[in-house]
């Protein structure tokens, strides 16, 4: 698999704007390898499109901007491999993006419609590009594209940096250590399709399948446990494999070592609950925490947190007991950093004190009404977002600042942010 457009001499690549009023520059492929022009920026944004302002043509599809560190916005644009513009004289290509997912670290996968022409004016078709963050580098990426539940990531990552991630009912491990031949194969044995999923460091694979819990081990063979346990699963950063179990509410580990996996209870909220509490403590304590294990979770070094559409708890690493934190407002949560825990709902942003566990609403001016589309947060607790402000019915773009200041980005009457990720 080579760079996409490296057997092109020469093309046009046409991009329009929903609505910056700036000129466009119209790229194009000369000989050598074009790339996406991303280098600088900070996030990509994804536009539905909508009629386009001055009379100019509409798209079909989507359109890609990047945001800057200024915070500027800027349309994406195709140059060279250099960096310098592409000169357009002869053929077209049409670039339609629908969707986006940061795959990786590294990479960025964007899906839609791409068309382009070879040297001799035969029509290529592509539905998925890998963009390269760093530099704009594309790659074509073919089918078996990342699909996703709610209570899965979008990927895992073991230490030798191989990827695996969910297709259809399949786990998929894929290497992009030569993007421009991309590996992967189907990672659990035939026949096998997986619920719920995690990969631990080693390659190790837990999985919901059949009628149990099973492991694919990173040497190929495969355990089963067909005791009736069930739940959602995940990889702690201390690269533990966890069963968080629905019915029985206990946290279970699977530990694979020499080719060997051993399963160990870590956590019994009822025994717990039993040996700790009398009445109606033990039922507050009980509804609370595994109340709060049915939803979404954040993690630092010390304590796993478990966040509950009411309620929210944590286990601490050193001895897996978990404790009430009290009851919050819904939200689903953006990140984390070493003092907060950031989140949101569908009008306001939060963030919730760590150590004191207070919550605390951000950025958004009291004054208005906004309901919130996107967001994404960086490590730093940068929130960026698109949203709806009722006031004047304009859809926006905007930063919250680590310290709790918004900034406008864009603010458009007639299209709508499709999708947002932070790449740099």
């Amino acid at each position: 698999m080579k760079f996409l457009w490296s057997v092109v001499p020469l093309l046009i690549i046409t991009l329009f704007s929903c609505s910056h009023d700036e000129d466009i520059d119209v790229p194009a492929a000369t000989k050598g390898k074009a790339k996406l022009d991303i280098g600088d920026a900070k996030g990509l944004m994804v536009y539905e499109n909508s009629a386009l302002s001055g009379g100019r043509v509409k798209t079909s599809g989507s359109t890609l901007y990047k945001l800057l560190p200024s915070g500027e916005s800027r349309l994406v644009k195709f140059v060279n491999a250099d960096g310098s513009a592409i000169d357009t004289t002869k053929m077209t290509m049409v670039v339609e993006v629908y969707n986006m997912m940061k795959l990786t670290d590294d990479y960025i996968l964007l899906s839609g419609n791409f068309q382009v022409n070879d040297s001799i004016g035969n029509p290529l078709v592509y539905t998925n590009l890998l963009v390269r963050t760093v530099d704009g580098a594309i790659y074509d990426f073919g089918e078996s594209v990342p699909s996703s539940r709610d209570d899965d990531p979008a990927y895992y990552q073991d230490g030798n940096n191989n990827i695996y991630y969910r297709y259809g009912s399949m786990i998929m491990k894929m290497s992009l250590a030569d993007p421009d031949n991309i590996t992967r194969e189907a990672y659990l044995p035939d026949g096998q399709t997986a619920g719920g999923y995690a990969v631990d460091q080693e390659g190790n694979c837990l999985y919901t399948g059949g009628n149990g819990i099973k492991v694919r081990k990173a040497s190929g063979g495969l355990y089963a446990d067909m005791s009736g346990a069930f739940g959602s699963m995940f990889t702690t950063l201390d690269n533990r494999l966890i069963l968080v179990e629905g019915q029985d509410k206990r946290i279970i580990q699977y530990k694979v070592e020499n080719g060997n996996v051993t399963k160990e209870i870590l956590f019994s909220l009822y025994d717990y609950a039993n040996a700790n509490f009398t009445g109606t403590e033990s039922t507050a304590y009980t509804s609370n925490v595994g109340g709060s294990w049915y939803f979404t979770r954040a993690e630092d070094e010390d304590f796993i947190y478990f966040i509950g559409g009411w309620a929210w708890s944590r286990i601490s690493k050193s001895d897996y007991v978990a404790h009430s934190l009290g009851a919050f407002p819904e939200m689903k949560i953006l990140g984390i950093t070493d003092t907060h825990i950031y989140g949101r709902d569908n009008y306001k942003f939060y963030k919730v004190d760590k150590s004191t566990f207070q919550l605390e609403p951000i950025g958004l001016p009291a004054t208005d009404t906004y309901e919130i589309y996107s967001a994404t947060m960086s490590r730093e607790g940068e929130i960026t977002f698109s949203a709806l402000r009722y006031s004047d019915g304009v859809k926006i773009v905007a930063t919250i600042k680590a310290d709790g200041t918004m900034v406008i980005i864009d603010e458009h009457s007639d299209r709508k942010l499709q999708a947002l990720e932070r790449i740099n």
